[in-house]
């Protein structure tokens, strides 16, 4: 073969090589056009149908392109927002941050952000936005903008969070005390109330922190409770961090899980202190009624024998002249008797009684000098100390008198062996006056100290207890108080306030009181 004819053989060989070349481009590029043609129709399908809005938007904000999507959150069409800058459709309160937030995408950074769109009739729509920048060779060009309407989550989450402000508020500022337990005892939640009923603090608070005499009754009552699976109520002492018990009264309520056991227990508790005082008080006054109702019987059945003696009494007298001294005794003796007699009758129904201003110190001095000579023989020392500047009250002056000889006999009845008692008197501030007794006597206990002043009360084996119980009345008349203090062998100390006499408050020298 001449070098002409593989010439013409190897330009043939290189034409269909070109040709063979050509096809693989042609099958090539078909290939990868079909491939782009379904990438482009899948991401149509993610744009066009996704549940979010989805926009193309250009470095200056405008909108490029938008899912069918922004017709439900702006009420625009795809072809209507086209070319209009996306703020447009932002509240103005908005706008400032959301165009915050548009250029920081400009510095290639995922923004997140919240907004408010204004439907084209007029009702506000609330969206999630997140913003991710589209870089070609790593330069930012734009940013895809992906929404979604939140206006249902929002308004859920601000009618939970109003509703969980309302009950926060009410369990926060009720004056019960409300705690969740599991069924274990151990307290999960206790509402800040408990602080200012007991002093609590929250990380010390021990729900079953409480009296030990009731302890028992609580224990079985929660048992109970979690085992019957039904409410339960218990009335029990709590300690206060600043001393003393306080009295609750708490009611369990279970509640339940799927399975039906109990997974937690609400218990609501009320501070019943005051009211237990209140029932005590009520209890102390029936008994008081009951006392004056029977005073009243015995004073009526005691005086009309009475008028009978003092009768026979004088006759006698009238007839027999060489006994005077000692009807004058007899009649003088009845007439003591009828006059404590009357005293009974205070506690049954209303007594017309003068009060005058009268110095407290004078009739103090008058009660020592009465029972002076009896407290000699008992080898009791009567001190008495003035160091008041006024001791002028508005009194009955032998209701007063009636009040010392009472407290002053106690405390010497206190020292069978006798001892000193002192008498002070002196003023509290320009309206109080206080006189303290103090004896050296036995004392009483904390127990009885709780019950003195009771109808039938007493530490006497021979007393009745109404002598002290009188005795509150009267200071109670007066618009004062007695206070008690005492300690078994170390003695008792009586305060007595009264409000001092006010000549400026005073209407008139004498005045009438009805005393209940």
């Amino acid at each position: 073969m001449d070098q002409t004819e593989r010439w013409k053989k190897g330009l043939l060989m290189l034409y269909f090589f070109l040709i063979f070349l050509l096809l693989l481009s042609w099958i090539f590029l078909w290939t990868l056009f079909k491939r782009v043609v379904e990438t482009k129709d899948k991401l149509h399908s993610i744009v066009e149908l996704n549940s979010a809005l989805i926009c193309e938007i250009d470095l200056k904000g405008f909108i490029l392109h938008a899912n069918p999507l922004i017709e439900d959150i702006t009420g625009y069409t795809t072809h209507e927002v086209k070319g209009k800058p996306f703020s447009s459709f932002i509240s103005e309160e908005d706008k400032e941050i959301t165009g915050e937030y548009l250029e920081i995408i400009k510095q290639d950074t995922v923004s997140h952000f919240e907004a408010t769109v204004i439907h084209c009739n007029g009702k506000h729509v609330q969206i999630g936005v997140k913003c991710i920048p589209i870089r070609i060779k790593k330069k930012v060009m734009g940013y895809y903008l992906i929404a979604k309407d939140i206006t249902r989550r929002k308004t859920m989450e601000k009618a939970l969070s109003e509703s969980e402000e309302k009950y926060r508020l009410i369990t926060e500022n009720t004056s019960d005390f409300i705690a969740l337990a599991d069924p274990q005892g151990k307290i999960l939640y206790a509402t800040q109330s408990h602080q200012c009923i007991a002093g609590f603090q929250e990380n010390n608070l021990s729900y079953f922190s409480v009296h030990p005499e009731d302890w028992e009754r609580v224990k079985q009552v929660f048992k109970d409770i979690v085992v019957d699976k039904t409410p339960g109520q218990a009335e029990y002492r709590v300690p206060h961090v600043n001393g003393g018990w306080i009295t609750f009264e708490s009611r369990g309520m279970p509640i339940l899980n799927d399975r039906g056991r109990v997974e937690k227990i609400v218990i609501v508790s009320r501070d019943i202190t005051e009211r237990k005082k209140t029932d005590e008080l009520l209890i102390k006054s029936e008994k008081l009624s009951v006392a004056g109702q029977l005073a009243a019987g015995v004073a009526h059945e005691i005086r009309n024998p009475l008028t009978t003696l003092r009768g026979f009494v004088q006759l006698l007298q009238s007839s027999d002249k060489g006994n005077q001294k000692y009807y004058d005794i007899m009649l003088s003796e009845l007439d003591r008797i009828n006059l404590i007699v009357s005293e009974f009758l205070i506690l049954s129904k209303p007594h017309l009684r003068h009060f005058d201003r009268k110095d407290v110190a004078n009739i103090l001095e008058s009660t020592v000098a009465l029972l002076d000579p009896q407290a000699n023989m008992q080898n009791i020392r009567i001190e008495m100390n003035n160091d008041s500047n006024s001791s002028f009250v508005n009194c009955e002056e032998n209701h007063l008198k009636q009040v010392f000889i009472n407290l002053i006999k106690n405390g010497m009845e206190a020292m069978p062996n006798g001892g000193n008692l002192k008498i002070t008197v002196r003023n509290v501030d320009a309206q109080q006056l206080h006189i303290e007794i103090v004896d050296e006597g036995v004392g009483v206990s904390s127990e009885q100290l709780k019950r003195l002043g009771e109808p039938f009360f007493t530490t006497k084996s021979t007393g009745t207890g109404l002598g002290l119980m009188i005795c509150y009345k009267i200071i109670t008349d007066h618009n004062g108080k007695i206070a008690i203090t005492s300690e078994i062998g170390e003695g008792t100390t009586v305060n007595i306030f009264l409000p001092l006499y006010q000549e400026v408050k005073q209407e008139a020298e004498e005045k009438l009181h009805y005393v209940e």
